[in-house]
């Protein structure tokens, strides 16, 4: 069994095209986390950390996200 990956991510305010492209400018990544029970969350992650969490995780694993 693999080990629990949990990554920590922080709810955003600022939505649409010009909220985004600052994220990127800043070294953040926009997402959307999709709930269950149908909410959608915007959040933002740091760029660096994302990437080695891809690195870590691969394609496989499943990450638990810390919101």
């Amino acid at each position: 069994m693999s080990e629990k990956i949990t990554f920590s991510v922080a709810k955003r305010e600022g939505l649409g095209k010009g909220a985004n492209r600052q994220l990127r400018l800043a070294g953040n990544v926009p997402g959307i986390f999709y709930s269950t029970s149908g909410d959608n969350v915007p959040v933002q992650m740091d760029e660096m950390a994302l990437i080695k969490l891809y690195e870590k995780a691969g394609l496989t694993n499943v990450i638990e996200l810390d919101i």
